[in-house]
């Protein structure tokens, strides 16, 4: 990987962190506690999968090269 490369990475996943932690503030507000735990874990793999699919994209070749 060049430079150009990890710093479209790195912003890009420091930005998908600021989305994460707004929306599960957001998700927070709802007076639902019993959803709390499945709503953290769905915000995670969320997060997990969009930053996957970034690095996807950021290595041009794919995920498995």
């Amino acid at each position: 990987m060049n430079l150009g490369k990890i710093f479209l990475f790195t912003v890009a996943m420091i930005a998908i962190i600021i989305l994460a932690k707004w929306a599960r503030k957001k998700a927070g507000r709802q007076k639902n506690p019993e959803a709390t735990l499945t709503q953290e874990i769905v915000w995670w793999v969320l997060t997990v999968g969009i930053i996957f699919i970034l690095g996807c994209i950021v290595n041009y070749v794919g995920c498995f090269n």
